[in-house]
């Protein structure tokens, strides 16, 4: 999360994200108030790799996704994002734009379980402490914590 709401923060005041279009667009249908909360950050998904049309009746056509999303359950991702965006104190401006990067950055997360390779994973610890802050996720929570070998003993019962 970390590093995927580094990059978007950076990016948001350059070009729009790289997208990948879907081969097959998907119905994305929505309560009333989902769909005017969607409709409200449209410019920002749009700027992000989103691409969305007006599909009848609260319900929106997902033509194409930011490229870096590994998931391919799109209409969850974008479920994801609604429900931490709603979830955030978006009161001012500045505070909408922080908690869509903060949904944004989740939503597109490795997931808990992933496999990832040898490769992907010293990159993954390589780009974590590229960045400026890389002690703790956008929420605040730690993203690595420090244990001394004595504690360990400690917990493992072994004398030194």
């Amino acid at each position: 999360e970390r590093i995927l709401y580094e990059k978007l923060r950076k990016q948001q005041s350059g070009p729009m994200l790289g997208s990948k279009r879907l081969m097959f667009p998907e119905v994305i249908e929505l309560s009333p108030q989902d769909f005017r909360d969607i409709s409200s950050m449209m410019d920002q998904l749009t700027h992000n790799g989103f691409s969305l049309e007006v599909f009848g009746k609260n319900a929106w056509l997902l033509t194409a996704v930011p490229a870096f999303l590994r998931d391919t359950n799109y209409r969850q991702t974008l479920s994801q994002i609604l429900e931490d965006f709603n979830a955030s104190d978006h009161a001012e401006p500045e505070k909408l734009t922080e908690a869509f990067l903060k949904a944004m950055a989740h939503a597109g997360a490795i997931k808990t379980g992933m496999s990832l390779s040898d490769e992907e994973m010293r990159s993954l610890i390589d780009e974590l402490f590229g960045c400026e802050m890389p002690y703790f996720s956008p929420n605040g929570k730690p993203t690595l914590i420090t244990i001394q070998t004595s504690e360990l003993d400690r917990k493992f019962n072994i004398g030194r």
